[in-house]
């Protein structure tokens, strides 16, 4: 899946914290594919929706720490919010969750704008302060998300605001795209369309 396709899904879903970190984030864990697992520190790509829960499953039998999706959440994200793991291959239930799980890192770091990134690191890496090969990858991908937000519309025809690949390259003091991120968390429960998406929410539509 390419990064403008991403982003629009990310625009569509999160509602915890800004579309263009989770697609970043997204691209950086599995470079977009719905059906990633991750087990212990092993990453499996299964080829369908019945081989990836079923890869989930053997590896929690096992004991193992799994991250599933297209943002690579851990199974535990949706334990605590009553949806079963199976759900979070859902590419929209999936990103809404990693938006939730971002909110809370972002909170702790003290919830200024140049903190997302510091969430990011944190939630894929454990060491938010080490600058190694994911959050290279994550800034790679920052730059992939503000070219796609050049051909992504909204409804209303405004353009997806951009977001700065890391703190150090931003300008000035505001993060123009990270700032005042919505607060609605993901929902435990809803009618969710073949698509992975919340029947509640309006249609995205996007140009390439």
């Amino acid at each position: 899946m390419d990064a403008l396709s991403i982003l629009a899904l990310a625009t569509q879903c999160v509602t915890a914290a800004p579309a263009p970190v989770v697609a970043a984030m997204a691209i950086a864990e599995t470079n977009g594919s719905a059906y990633a697992v991750t087990i212990g520190d092993e990453p499996v790509s299964p080829a369908d929706i019945d081989a990836a829960v079923q890869a989930a499953a053997i590896g929690l039998s096992n004991g193992h720490v799994v991250k599933i999706g297209i943002a690579s959440v851990p199974t535990t994200e949706f334990d605590k919010r009553n949806i079963a793991y199976s759900d979070g291959f859902s590419i929209c239930r999936n990103m809404a969750v990693a938006g939730d799980q971002l909110r809370e890192s972002w909170q702790r770091f003290g919830a200024r704008d140049e903190h997302w990134r510091l969430a990011v690191l944190e939630i894929a890496t454990g060491n938010p302060g080490v600058e190694g090969d994911f959050a290279h990858r994550f800034d790679t991908a920052m730059t992939e998300v503000r070219k796609a937000a050049q051909g992504l519309r909204q409804p209303s025809g405004a353009a997806v605001a951009e977001a700065p690949a890391k703190p150090a390259a931003r300008s000035g003091s505001s993060y123009a795209d990270t700032e005042t991120a919505p607060s609605e968390p993901a929902k435990a429960a809803g009618a969710w369309d073949v698509y992975g998406r919340d029947s509640s929410q309006s249609l995205l539509i996007f140009s390439k």
